[in-house]
């Protein structure tokens, strides 16, 4: 009703109440909802082009009619013409096809060969929710295809696991993602996306008998085939646990033949494990491409500097203006609040945002999304695979339209929390502390860190 999520609590003060409450009339029905009514009694149109416009209305009870309404329709549907129709039409098309019983049978092996991700992605929807089991082999058919979309590489692996009767494990099926990430007749494109969903690197030595797991060797390998987007991949795994990862990342972000986004991604691999790598950061810091100095002055806040990399840093100021800021923020990051407005203020920081020039560096932000250092916001969120599922999956937040709102989440994180994400402390009778979002409560506390 307000537009800002679910409403969690109202309180209401009938004494005060009879200053402002208005009138209790309903309103009239909207033109919209008697259409939608009329659809839903069967005496609306039946006409299939105008029940395809209406199904793309934005009135949503209406949208819903009109698909409800289509249905019927199905039966007249010839496979042959379906490639032909619009790519809207042919998504609302499987949205309809799911209400009518045993008709996947005949439409989804068309359905999956379709040129559209989107209808894709609603049919994988129709056969998880379904469990149609009999549609298993193509569905692991199409995690094979070379040139799939990361969102429908993450639906067909749900889809996978729900068929095979696990559908708890979600995207991830360890043993299935890491022999896709080692196979080498797999596409670089696909062995990125199965690296993206797997866990962290291992932070402990293999069990006995050994267990399959992410490993620095097999993350060595896949750096040595040279393909950009599978290299950036591995770099961001290796930095998720720089002291097993720390030799290969150091030789990424020393390399000078390798391209400056995959270095400044290893150098913020290296941010937690900066004090053993000074040396290699300070000179990084003086470097004349603005993306590796950028990283490495970031990741060398909050160490003791040596008083040789105190004068170098100050040289680097001097050289590029650009760098004077960060440099100073090496030396006490509470600088880097002088001009900055109150975290209260988020008209204001709205306004510092609006007056970015573009282009703006979405790459930049990507690396403090995920920084272990800085930004930290993948202890608790996903985006695009990457990430934890403590708190809400950002992926598609841009979508929501509320740049204000999620500015507010950003500035003042424990301004507003739903209640589903409230962080619950667990003292142990031995002192440990856990920190995590309950899952349940009952005879047992069960929470997620």
């Amino acid at each position: 009703v307000h537009g800002y999520g679910r409403l969690w609590k109202l309180s209401i003060n009938l004494d005060e109440a009879k200053s402002w409450v208005g009138d209790l009339k309903l309103k009239e029905p909207t033109p919209e909802l008697l259409q939608a009514e009329q659809l839903r009694n069967g005496e609306g149109t039946k006409e299939r082009d105008e029940l395809f416009q209406l199904a793309e209305s934005e009135d949503p009870y209406l949208a819903s009619a009109a698909i409800g309404a289509m249905a019927p329709l199905t039966a007249s549907w010839e496979i042959t013409d379906f490639p032909n129709w619009p790519e809207s039409e042919r998504i609302t098309a499987v949205l309809a096809m799911r209400q009518v019983k045993d008709l996947g049978g005949r439409w989804i092996p068309t359905l999956l060969k379709d040129s559209s991700s989107e209808v894709k992605f609603e049919v994988l929807r129709w056969i998880a929710d379904d469990v149609m089991v009999d549609f298993l082999p193509q569905v692991e058919e199409l995690l094979n295809q070379a040139d799939l979309e990361f969102s429908l590489f993450e639906a067909a692996m749900a889809a996978r696991n729900t068929l095979r009767g696990t559908p708890e494990v979600g995207v991830r099926d360890i043993e299935m993602l890491l022999s896709k990430v080692t196979d080498p007749n797999a596409s670089p494109r696909l062995r990125t996306f199965a690296l993206r969903l797997l866990p962290d690197l291992t932070r402990s030595k293999p069990k006995s008998p050994p267990e399959k797991h992410l490993d620095v060797e097999v993350l060595r390998s896949l750096l040595a085939i040279g393909d950009e987007a599978l290299s950036m991949e591995a770099v961001r795994s290796l930095g998720s646990n720089p002291s097993l990862g720390r030799e290969l990342l150091v030789g990424v972000a020393a390399d000078e033949n390798t391209l400056p986004a995959l270095r400044a991604e290893a150098i913020a691999g290296l941010a937690t494990v900066a004090d053993s790598e000074e040396g290699l950061l300070v000179s990084l810091a003086a470097h004349a491409d603005p993306e590796v100095r950028g990283e490495a002055l970031r990741s060398l806040r909050s160490i003791k500097l040596k008083d040789e990399s105190i004068l170098a840093l100050e040289q680097v100021a001097e050289k590029y203006p650009d760098a004077i800021t960060p440099v100073l923020a090496v030396f006490d990051s509470s600088t880097l609040a002088a001009d900055r407005p109150p975290l209260t203020d988020s008209e204001a920081w709205l306004a510092r945002l609006d007056a970015v020039e573009e282009p703006v560096d979405l790459e930049n932000g990507r690396r403090i999304f995920f920084h272990k250092k800085v930004g930290l916001c993948a202890n608790c969120h996903r985006f695009e695979g990457r990430g934890n599922a403590v708190g809400p999956d950002l992926t598609r937040i841009s979508l929501r339209g509320e740049g204000g709102a999620f500015l507010e989440s950003i500035l003042e994180p424990n301004r507003e929390i739903a209640p589903e994400y409230l962080p619950r402390l667990i003292t142990l009778k031995n002192g440990e502390a856990h920190t995590g979002i309950r899952l349940r409560s009952s005879i047992n506390e069960v929470i997620r860190d």
